[in-house]
């Protein structure tokens, strides 16, 4: 059908219907406009629509006319009258001229927003008087409280920001006009009170379908003349249904980056505190420690643990050391063989290092082995470039000249024997030295033959680092050792490679000629990262060392994790906790914690007995922070939150804290989304969270408390009154659901049962759509069909 047949068809059904006029009046930006175009046109808003800067409109009549959306929409029935509604919509301009308007109006709507007491205010001073004066008192009018989704959004995080963004006043509990008050002012003026929110499309149908009730009732008392529909059925405004606001979200989480260490970590590069190695460099001495170095490269390792005489330890991740020159026979001697062989050694050691000559004799009770004793208690490597051409140079008696100095022997001072000797041979002529007789070959414990050693060809060495020259311990006991570095590698050079192993940065202010001697050195000493850095640098292509940067320090966290973390792998220090005993590592725990640094410096007695103690301690909360600091990231879970959060204050940790909450409210979280009992979670935490200022957490158990208040009460009510006051106000007031709202359900459970008191006989009535319904004066939620 064509426009102008379905405006006469309009016209004519209208004809036949009960026509409604009902005048919205109110103070500017309560939401008059927003209410009849949620009803009229079905407009949905979102909470960016209601925050924008207030513009003055109306809502036109004339859209009754040329909206055929807007025609059907306004035809409702109520108590099977057909009736047509026309809304309009007015300035709220206190000075404007409203009488068009009011002219033949059934039902005035007075509005006022829930987030604005004035506006409640003025329907009492200003709004009501001019509705009496245009109208006269015959015509009737409900209160409407506009926006009541404020009673809940105003301290909603979102809310707040587009709010800010808007420039729009931040408002209170104090502000927001709850419902017994708009009732009150309703029943001081004897007029219907409902609620409405075009933002959750609540009580919108229902506030429209009881003017048109309140406008037939007063038509019905009036004994106006209509010709159709039947008044009779139609009664009182209906009670509405009290709206419960939807369960407040949580507190918004904020995420914590993970720590970047390598600053720290560079500050113990040149700190010759806790260092437990010392490299000598073209006759300079750099000192390190072991525990940044065997993370940060396998060659290190494989040489550290040999020097040290710690057992080799893998922590599954592949060596990158170039062992193609490694190699040598295997061959058998018992140990009286072996000693023969030692004592046979004239080393004349010359160059950087002065003349050495050692003529000590060395006896099986030195070595520990005799053709009975325990070959595992020597260790004797010798490494070289070409074996053959070294085994003829001994068989013919003379010097060999393409080997270089490697001699060390160290005695265990407990056992009062040779633990390790060691030799190891570097590039030709590094250090002019004078050998003879250097056997060809490494002692090692062999488990098929008790009786002799098996010697075979080392597996892991750098062959930059040329020797061990001496050993002596700090003043805890620590073993300390001195390595001769390769002669062409500059002291700069090798504190570059230093401060590169212990934080994965290089220097960007070198020459070109600078960064290819680098290179060189980064594969003289095995750095397949640092190669290719450097690499990237000359090529211009910088930016790509950001990933091969993160990987190396990712995997030099994981290495400490795994090979240090709690281990007495290269360990100097004790930790002792209630229940049980802890190693760590001196070094690394003062690069990463001030007040361990403090604790372990000289002035205190831990620094010299390599022993600690933390009372009221576990292990568990202990352990936590140690990976932590070994690793830079939280962990992911721990049986000891709350002693977690205590060693975080007292070690000054505010990241490891701010971490750790993160991780337990996504627990938390978790645990409430599979239906889990978070109540006494939240209860066992928020105590140590407040002490200790893990704001987060306590802000989401806090959450978790009132959003499970009637549980928490019903089942808790005595860890509830040890609260402070503050906090019991806090979950009073914030509860969900709120006490305003439960109140509203009393009174209307209780309103209902005396409205069916009163109804002493129920007749039924069908309802247009087919369906059989109660009888006048019913709700409009409790319809029930006929059984």
């Amino acid at each position: 059908m064509d426009r102008g047949g379905g405006q006469q068809t309009f016209v004519e059904d209208v004809n036949r219907l009960q026509v409604i006029k009902c005048v919205l009046v109110g103070d500017r930006a309560v939401g008059k406009s927003h209410l009849v175009c949620a009803k009229m046109s079905g407009t949905k808003y979102a909470m960016r629509d209601l925050v924008q800067t207030h513009i003055s409109t109306v809502w036109a009549i004339d859209h009754y006319r040329s909206n055929s959306d807007v025609q059907r929409r306004s035809i409702c029935t109520v108590e099977c009258v057909t009736c047509s509604l026309r809304l309009w919509d007015t300035f709220g301009n206190h000075e404007k001229d409203r009488q068009f308007a009011y002219s033949s109006a059934d039902v005035i709507l007075a509005c006022f927003s829930v987030a604005d007491r004035r506006s409640l205010g003025h329907v009492e001073t200003h709004w009501m008087p001019e509705v009496h004066r245009m109208c006269g008192s015959h015509v009737p009018v409900v209160l409407c409280a506009c926006k009541i989704d404020m009673r809940y959004l105003y301290n909603d995080p979102a809310y707040m920001d587009l709010a800010k963004a808007a420039s729009q006043r931040k408002l209170s509990s104090e502000d927001v006009v709850f419902p017994d008050e708009g009732k009150e002012v309703a029943k001081r003026l004897g007029i219907y009170y409902y609620e409405t929110s075009v933002l959750v499309q609540y009580g919108i149908d229902e506030v429209f379908s009881n003017c048109i009730r309140a406008a037939l009732i007063s038509k019905r008392r009036g004994k106006i003349l209509v010709g159709l529909g039947n008044l009779k059925s139609v009664v009182r405004p209906h009670l509405q249904v009290p709206h419960l606001p939807p369960r407040p979200l949580p507190p918004r989480l904020n995420e914590v980056e993970g720590k970047d260490v390598a600053g720290l970590d560079a500050s113990m590069v040149g700190n010759r505190e806790f260092t437990d190695v010392v490299f000598l460099v073209q006759g300079r001495e750099i000192e390190a420690h072991c525990v940044f170095l065997i993370a940060a490269s396998t060659a290190f390792q494989g040489f550290l643990e040999e020097m040290f005489g710690v057992e080799t330890k893998s922590s599954g991740a592949a060596s990158n050391l170039d062992s193609r020159s490694l190699t040598c026979s295997q061959v058998t001697l018992t140990g009286s063989e072996l000693v023969s062989q030692v004592n046979d050694f004239d080393i004349d050691m010359v160059g950087d290092f002065g003349h050495f000559h050692d003529d000590r004799r060395v006896s099986e009770a030195d070595t520990g082995i005799g053709d009975g004793g325990d070959p595992r208690a020597c260790s004797w490597r010798s490494l070289s470039h070409d074996p053959e051409g070294l085994s003829a140079a001994h068989a013919a008696g003379g010097e060999c000249s393409s080997v270089g100095q490697l001699f060390y022997r160290r005695f265990s001072m407990s056992a009062r024997r040779c633990r390790a000797l060691s030799l190891k041979l570097s590039e030709a002529g590094s250090w002019g030295v004078s050998t003879r007789h250097l056997p060809d070959f490494e002692v090692e414990a062999d488990s098929e033959k008790d009786s002799g050693l098996n010697l075979r060809t080392p597996t892991a060495s750098s062959t930059c680092l040329s020797s061990v020259l001496s050993q002596q311990s700090t003043e805890n006991g620590k073993d300390r050792v001195t390595i001769a570095v390769d002669e062409s590698v500059t002291p700069s050079q090798f504190r570059t490679v230093l401060h590169f192993l212990y934080t994965g940065d290089l220097p960007d202010n070198l020459s070109d000629d600078a960064f290819m001697a680098l290179k060189r050195v980064a594969q003289l000493f095995g750095l397949d990262d640092m190669d290719r850095m450097i690499t990237n640098i000359l090529n211009e292509e910088s930016f790509l060392n950001l990933e091969i940067k993160r990987r190396f320090r990712e995997e030099k966290s994981r290495q400490l994790s795994a090979l240090f973390l709690g281990q007495d792998y290269f360990s100097d220090v004790s930790i002792e906790v209630d229940d049980g005993l802890i190693r760590g590592h001196l070094a690394l725990l003062s690069a990463r914690c001030d007040v361990l640094l403090t604790m372990f410096s000289s002035e205190f007695s831990e620094r010299s007995t390599g022993r600690v103690r933390f009372p009221g301690v576990g292990v568990d909360a202990f352990l936590g922070v140690l990976e932590y600091l070994y690793t830079g990231k939280c962990p992911s879970s721990c049986k000891d939150w709350a002693g977690l959060f205590d060693l975080c204050d007292r070690f000054f940790l505010p990241h490891l804290m701010a971490s750790a909450e993160v991780v337990v409210i996504r627990q938390l979280m978790a645990a409430m989304e599979s239906g889990a009992d978070v109540v006494e979670m939240a209860l066992v935490l928020i105590g140590p969270a407040t002490l200790h200022g893990a704001r987060q957490l306590v802000k989401h158990c806090t959450w978790i408390l009132r959003v499970n208040y009637k549980d928490l009460i019903e089942n808790n009510a005595s860890v509830v009154e040890t609260f402070d006051d503050r906090l019991q106000s806090e979950l009073v007031r914030d509860r969900w659901p709120p006490v305003w709202y439960l109140k509203e359900v009393e009174i209307y459970e209780k309103a209902l049962l005396e409205m069916n008191k009163l109804r002493p006989q129920q007749s039924w009535l069908r309802r247009s759509d087919g369906e059989t319904c109660i009888s006048p004066g019913g709700c409009l939620s409790f319809w029930k069909r006929k059984t």
